[in-house]
């Protein structure tokens, strides 16, 4: 692993939301759980050009998937935790961003890295 390239301030979060005393619904309240360097790896130009299983949708008259149909998914590598105080239901806050969190994958064999997938929230 290499630490220079976790150079990015993520913010690990959880919405807790529910009702008030009077038992009306209430917004979600952020409450954050980790704040960590992570390394954020760039988007592959084969997943860029191709969209792979980054789009949704039907193609367009060029034969290509459309732009607006694109999902913005990062994958973040942060440092080993023996037990990460996180799980896939949380968000990820990076550049004024929210990320849901759909994948988690520990390096038990290593103990080096953990990688988070995230998909942005719109």
């Amino acid at each position: 692993m290499i630490t220079r390239k976790m150079n990015t301030r993520i913010t690990i979060f959880k919405k807790t939301g529910g009702q008030n005393e009077d038992g009306e619904v209430i917004d979600p309240q952020k409450t954050d759980v980790l704040t960590c360097w992570a390394e954020v790896q760039r988007t592959s130009v084969k997943d860029f050009k191709a969209g792979g299983k980054t789009y949704v949708g039907e193609l367009a008259q060029n034969g290509q998937k459309p732009l607006e149909s694109f999902k913005d998914i990062k994958v973040f590598l942060v440092r080993y935790m023996p037990k990460p105080p996180f799980d896939n239901s949380m968000f990820i806050n990076f550049n004024n961003l929210e990320y849901k969190i759909t994948e988690i994958e520990v390096d038990h064999a290593s103990k080096d890295i953990i990688m988070i997938k995230g998909e942005r929230v719109s």
